[in-house]
C-alpha cells in the first residue's frame, strides 16, 4: 500500500515505554494528592479535639475516636449515604 509507513520494533518499544511512564506518573500524582487530602482531613478533626484523634479500623469501617472518651466522632464522611 502506498503512503503506509510501518513502524519498527524500536519505535513500538518507545511508544510502550512512554505509555507506561505516563501511567505511572499519573498514578503517583493521584496517590500523593489523595494522601495529602486525607492528612488535612485528619488534622481538621484533631484540631477540634485537643490536637489528637484516634482512628479505629474494623473491616471496611474507619471510625475516628475522641482520645479522652473513646467515643466515635461524627464526621462529614458519616453523613454520606453508603
Amino acid at each position: 500500500m502506498e503512503g503506509v509507513v510501518e513502524m519498527t520494533t524500536v519505535e513500538y518499544l518507545i511508544i510502550i515505554g512512554c505509555g507506561f511512564g505516563l501511567a505511572y506518573t499519573s498514578y503517583k500524582l493521584g496517590v500523593r494528592e489523595g494522601i495529602d487530602r486525607y492528612l488535612d482531613f485528619c488534622k481538621t478533626i484533631a484540631a477540634k479535639h485537643s490536637g489528637k484523634v484516634m482512628i479505629s479500623f474494623y473491616g471496611h469501617n474507619i471510625d475516628f475516636l475522641d482520645p479522652k472518651t473513646h467515643e466515635k466522632i461524627e464526621t462529614t464522611i458519616d453523613k454520606i449515604p453508603k
